[in-house]
């Protein structure tokens, strides 16, 4: 479903006012386009937080990144896209088959030291932390200038719905859920009891049945799709040391 269309009222936006109203057309004139679109952006994020709940082996839209190595930086950027990192390989030598997986440590329990001028982890056995969201530190440090010398496996975030064509990038059978919670969200705001009633049991089924509900055939989905077939870009990291 694209995220507006004002001719054959088949859009999310007019979903979300049927749902409310029984009427796609109706002008709802107190929920401004703004708010429509924020609510239905806010509920695309959950159902990607739905998605990532229930992964297992398939990675729901994932990408992965390269960046040339600069001898002696530790430090590189990575895409400010990036919401979950999948895996990390870096290369110490320019070989074909030189790349080694890195492992990630966390500076609050790593045992040794890593002010350290010195590397304390070797070529072999290579290490990363995130000092903060945006970058990578790596342990040893590159001592030569390679291209494509580090290689990011990722989960990225879904980019949000602005233009009337967008479309979800989540399969199209639970596009409705967008439309569905922004209606839930204008009905608590509104206290429509009945509609808030219906409007819950259809995102997440009764007490007695919640898999009836669209929510947890979301998760029950994806928990179950192939990995097989994911095409993915290649963006570059910005190198800033």
């Amino acid at each position: 479903m694209e995220l507006s269309d004002t001719t054959n009222y088949t859009g999310l936006i007019q979903d979300m006012v049927f749902l409310l109203t029984g009427n796609s057309a109706d002008t709802l004139a107190d929920f401004t386009t703004v708010d429509r679109k924020r609510t239905i952006n806010k509920w695309y994020q959950k159902s990607t937080a739905f998605i990532l709940e229930a992964m297992d082996g398939w990675k729901f839209h994932g990408d992965w990144a390269t960046a040339d190595t600069v001898a002696d930086q530790d430090e590189y950027t990575f895409p400010s896209t990036i919401l979950h990192i999948d895996r990390v390989e870096i290369k110490y030598s320019s070989g074909t088959n030189d790349y080694i997986l890195a492992r990630p440590v966390d500076e609050r329990t790593e045992k040794l030291a890593m002010a350290n001028a010195d590397d304390i982890h070797t070529e072999t056995n290579p290490v990363y932390h995130k000092p903060d969201e945006l970058s990578l530190v790596f342990d040893p440090t590159p001592d030569e200038a390679i291209t494509d010398g580090i290689k990011v496996w990722y989960t990225k975030e879904v980019t949000e719905l602005s233009s009337d064509d967008d479309e979800p990038v989540i399969a199209e059978p639970f596009h409705r859920i967008l439309s569905m919670g922004a209606a839930l969200d204008y009905a608590i705001s509104h206290n429509m009891s009945e509609k808030i009633i219906v409007l819950r049991r259809e995102l997440y089924g009764t007490e007695s049945n919640p898999e009836t509900g669209l929510v947890n055939q979301l998760k029950a989905f994806y928990s179950r799709r192939s990995r097989e077939g994911k095409s993915r870009l290649v963006p570059k990291f910005q190198n800033y040391k």
